[in-house]
């Protein structure tokens, strides 16, 4: 018997990008001033989020933010459990201890909920 699992998908509401935003699907953005844009590291810039669709410049996209269980781009290898974040590409990579020692405040993104090789997309439980 498979395990199943039930997400309750909390809806963010319907925004509009700053800019051609087709090349980020499945990578952080964030959300500020009534308009989308590619995700900073900078964890004091707010919250990131996931962009679903491929929204060109203008157009509304679609967010998956906490508590959603979202399709994400790896930049590295990535294994189920392991808690994650992104890089200056906006693509996710794995945290590890060394990584927060060494970068201060850094945004968490969420969960690995699967594994995946670097380039590929895997599931992230958004937090």
């Amino acid at each position: 018997m498979a395990d199943e699992f039930f997400a309750r998908v909390i809806p963010t509401p319907p925004v509009k990008t700053a800019a051609d935003l087709r090349g980020f699907q499945y990578k952080a953005v964030r959300f500020d001033a009534g308009a989308v844009r590619p995700a900073t590291v900078d964890p004091d810039s707010g919250p990131a989020y996931i962009l679903h669709n491929k929204p060109n410049s203008g157009q509304t996209c679609t967010l998956v933010g906490p508590g959603n269980i979202t399709k994400a781009k790896a930049a590295d290898t990535i294994l189920a459990g392991q808690v994650i974040t992104f890089n200056a590409s906006q693509t996710c990579v794995p945290g590890s201890a060394a990584f927060y020692n060494s970068s201060g405040a850094v945004l968490v993104l969420g969960t690995a909920y699967s594994g995946c090789n670097s380039g590929s997309i895997f599931s992230l439980l958004v937090r």
